[in-house]
């Protein structure tokens, strides 16, 4: 990134002509969009009491980009992308990512585990159910970079204590708030069912 060019322009200058982008092409774009963290400082959120905290820096009608600010071992809550794609950018510090499996009944459980490494890029299907964790490996904060096209809407998030689902607003994060909770449905009907941290099984 030149040094004299501001954030706001790199975002124009990479993602700016595109028009409902492939997979590969955002990608591209994702590939270019080089931002030393620095950048990225005066952005990011206080998490708080959530999981990370989350700021827009780019919308346009054909794709977003967020940069996230992660708290301490908080995982974020199981949660798909609407009608999304997209891919993720670990800037800094080393994250977990659980990607999850509906079972019978409709509940995520989570299948497969990934640690990602500063500089690490990663793709995000649409329908995919996944969360992230930081680590907080070597006392390095995990900073990342979200890019989705088209911008995220309709995403829903599970809360696996409770056994239920939401669809939740597009301003709204990868946890559970229901003053952002556009709908709820539950996801079980079996009473053998057994919560086990992130791991979900039955008896």
């Amino acid at each position: 990134m030149n040094k004299t060019q501001s954030l706001s322009e790199k975002l124009e200058e990479c993602f700016g002509c595109l028009s409902e982008p492939s997979i590969g092409q955002l990608k591209k774009a994702v590939d270019t969009f080089g931002v030393e963290i620095e950048k990225l400082i005066p952005y990011l959120e206080n998490p708080e009491d959530r999981p990370y905290g989350r700021k827009l820096l780019y919308k346009s009608e054909a794709l977003e980009v967020l940069v996230m600010n992660w708290a301490q071992n908080q995982p974020s809550a199981p949660h798909d992308h609407g009608s999304s794609f997209g891919w993720v950018k670990i800037v800094s510090g080393y994250s977990l990512n659980m990607l999850y499996q509906p079972n019978k009944n409709g509940v995520p459980v989570c299948a497969k585990t990934f640690v990602q490494q500063p500089g690490s890029i990663f793709f995000a299907p649409q329908g995919e159910i996944h969360a992230m964790q930081n680590l907080n490996l070597f006392s390095e904060p995990l900073i990342s970079l979200h890019f989705y096209a088209p911008p995220i809407s309709q995403m829903k998030v599970y809360d696996l204590v409770e056994l239920k689902g939401g669809v939740v607003s597009d301003d709204c994060g990868a946890w559970w708030d229901k003053e952002k909770l556009l709908k709820e449905f539950e996801i079980i009907t079996s009473t053998d069912f057994q919560y086990s941290g992130l791991y979900l099984s039955f008896k």
